[in-house]
This record gives structure tokens, sequence and C-alpha cells, in this order.
């Protein structure tokens, strides 16, 4: 036994190697930390790239298309929504001249 403890002593540098092992390691994973970085930066990058290029800056003719016609579309509608706004007012005004002050303070008194 003590000739096993003896020569397992000789073949193994007793500090040196474990703290040699030690600062490879923390280089090992300085290195693998700033690699890591560096490619998610450039995949970050590569994916604003991307999106850029998927983005519809110029559409094709049969886009511009529907574009326009939901556009004329949209001005239809707001201009019926107009008429009939101001319809429903002259309703309201002709409603006002024909039941004056007058009239309802009557109406109340009969009741």
């Amino acid at each position: 036994m003590s000739s096993q403890g003896s020569s397992s002593s000789s073949t193994n540098p007793p500090d040196n190697r474990p703290s040699e092992l030690r600062k490879l390691s923390f280089v090992a994973s300085f290195e693998h930390q700033k690699f890591i970085e560096g490619v998610s930066s450039q995949a970050y990058e590569l994916g604003l790239k991307a999106g850029r290029g998927q983005a519809n800056l110029h559409p094709d003719d049969e886009t511009q298309a529907l574009i326009l016609s939901l556009t004329d579309r949209n001005d239809e509608l707001q201009k019926q929504v107009k008429e009939a706004n101001d319809s429903l007012l002259d309703i309201a005004r002709e409603i006002g001249k024909d039941n004056g002050p007058t009239t309802c303070r009557k109406g109340l008194i009969t009741f």
C-alpha cells in the first residue's frame, strides 16, 4: 500500500496540475462566452436583415389594387354615414320646428 501511495504521488505533480486546469478551464469558458456573444449578435443582425427583406415595402400590382379598392370602399362608407347623419339632423330640425317650447308646455299642462 505504501508503495502505491509513493508511486501515485510521483506521477502526479502536487498542486501545479489542478491550478493549471482551473486556469485553462476559466480561459476556455471565457472564450466560449465571447464566442456565444458574437454569434448571438450576428444572429440578431441577420434576423433584422431577414425581417426587413420580408417586409413588403413594394407591394405587387394585386396588393396595390386591393389597397386602392379598400380605400375607395372606405370613402364610400364614410360618405354614406355622413349623408345618414345629415338626414337625421334635418329630421331633428323639422321636429324641433313643429314641437316648439310652447307646444311642449301645453302638452305638459294637459297631463
